[in-house]
């Protein structure tokens, strides 16, 4: 079972999707197709966020939950996150920077990812889709059952996010966030699974390359603005790649996406 898991995980990082024809993946690119498929998307995010914002658990909890996600790094050697962040405090523009990768570019890669996949290569948008839905519905178990507090809420982090500024409604909307929705963190998961969707289909290095930045930059923004800790990417990064995986191997099975290796 695990050969084939790892199988698939080679497979679904380095190979190029071949397009076939398939009644399913090959909507035509009607006004009503793309109303269906955006009202589709929508819902599903606004469900997500509802239910998210909603799933607080106890903040009691949270705060233990994050000392016990503390204690697990320092014991493994991960607790990177406040020596990060001072760092970064010490280069105004820097921080400012990671500011705007946080707040600003979060949504618009995730989006964007939809669109170029529905005009590009269909069979990716719906494998881009499904594994969202099952990166999602895992992810919002975890967070009613083990709700973690962010590293800036903790003594000694600090909220480089103003809470007065455009970025902050951006970054944390009222009324749709939920504040001890720490673990995982799919601020860096969902953005590398739109990077890891693209990746299978393009066959240029150079470009499986450059798709890989988002995500490095999204990881050290989470970190250096205080709302994530290391151990929230590794969960977000394994969670969304799981979802990128079980929806490439549905589309296989079904036959409406061919896997070919490329060099």
């Amino acid at each position: 079972m695990l050969h084939g898991v790892s199988v698939t995980i080679v497979e679904a990082v380095s190979v190029t999707a071949r397009l076939r024809q398939g009644a399913d993946v090959r909507e035509a690119s009607t006004p009503s197709a793309i109303v269906r498929q955006t009202a589709i998307i929508v819902a599903g995010f606004f469900a997500y966020l509802g239910v998210r914002s909603v799933a607080n658990g106890s903040e009691v909890g949270a705060f233990e939950n994050a000392r016990r996600v503390l204690e697990f790094e320092k014991a493994f050697g991960l607790d990177i996150e406040q020596a990060a962040q001072n760092a970064a405090l010490e280069i105004p523009a820097l921080i400012g920077f990671f500011d705007f990768v946080y707040a600003w570019t979060y949504w618009p890669f995730i989006i964007g990812a939809f669109v170029v996949t529905w005009f590009w290569k269909r069979e990716l948008f719906v494998i881009y889709r499904n594994a969202m839905v099952i990166s999602g519905t895992i992810g919002l178990a975890i967070f009613a059952l083990y709700p973690v507090a962010p590293p800036r809420f903790l003594p000694g982090f600090v909220d480089t996010v103003d809470s007065t500024s455009r970025s902050n409604f951006i970054a944390h909307p009222a009324g749709l966030i939920n504040e001890f929705a720490a673990l995982p963190s799919f601020h860096v998961g969902w953005v590398a699974m739109a990077s890891a969707v693209v990746i299978l289909g393009v066959s240029r290095t150079w470009l499986r390359a450059v798709l890989l930045v988002p995500t490095v930059l999204m990881s050290i923004s989470v970190v250096v603005t205080g709302n994530h800790y290391l151990v929230d990417i590794i969960a977000g990064l394994v969670l969304s790649l799981f979802g990128v995986v079980i929806a490439v191997r549905r589309e296989l099975a079904k036959g409406s996406v061919e896997l070919a290796y490329t060099d």
